[in-house]
């Protein structure tokens, strides 16, 4: 019989499902779902904040929401609640020692200091490194910024700038904090469920936003003698 000729493997696996193809793509947002095989650190607090850690984010999100309790209705400040949670830490250690001793006799218990926490220097190379990586491309995208090459991104920027401007307004500096505390545990899940549907409306909102720079541009560009159109 005539032989019959297989696909090409490597051909098939560069091709893009249909879905994929008509699936919006707005490449303004973060992909929370990318990425999941990397053991890096970015993957392990996304991981919290999807909630895929459960015990972890549950008890991170818990925590948190006391603390904000405690410094706004509770009548904590900053300085007050450390001091507690020290005094707290110090006593609940010593006394748990103490009990060894008393209880297993000082010879049978280790009474030698713990192993202070540390960071390791290697590891705070590599995040100095990549956090002066980071600092100096947002210092790279400001400058391009402000040479006004792109009026797209400058309308997008003012634009944004704006939006939180009117939020200053609106809520002071704690209620945001807190708002964003929020988000930070609840935005990835709802991005994940919805993705689609909020990548599609992003595209209209960029699409909109393009079309009023155009005819502004066609506005400027126009003669002066010209009439608008």
């Amino acid at each position: 019989p005539p032989s019959v000729k297989e696909p090409d493997s490597s051909k098939m696996s560069k091709t893009r499902p249909l879905e994929a193809e008509n699936e919006p793509n707005y490449s303004g947002v973060v992909d929370f779902t990318a990425k999941k095989g990397q053991n890096t650190a970015a993957k392990q607090v996304l991981d919290i904040l999807r909630w895929e850690k459960r015990e972890w984010s549950g008890a991170i999100f818990g925590c948190g929401l006391l603390f904000f309790y405690l410094t706004t209705w509770g009548g904590y400040t900053y300085l007050g609640l450390a001091s507690v949670l020290l005094i707290i830490h110090i006593v609940v250690s010593v006394s748990l020692n103490w009990y060894k001793l008393y209880t297993a006799g000082a010879e049978k218990v280790d009474v030698s200091p713990r192993k202070p926490w540390s960071i390791d220097v290697e590891t705070a190379k590599k995040f100095a490194e990549t956090a002066a990586g980071e600092m100096n491309k947002a210092s790279a995208w400001y400058s391009e910024l402000l040479s006004g090459g792109s009026i797209v991104a400058v309308v997008q920027v003012v634009s944004g700038l704006f939006g939180t401007w009117t939020l200053g307004t609106w809520l002071d500096g704690y209620t945001l904090v807190f708002l964003v505390f929020v988000g930070a545990f609840t935005g990835p899940i709802v991005y994940e469920k919805h993705h689609t549907e909020i990548h599609a409306q992003l595209a209209r909102l960029q699409t909109l936003v393009e079309k009023q720079i155009d005819n502004l541009r066609a506005r400027t560009a126009a003669p002066s003698g010209a009439a608008a159109p």
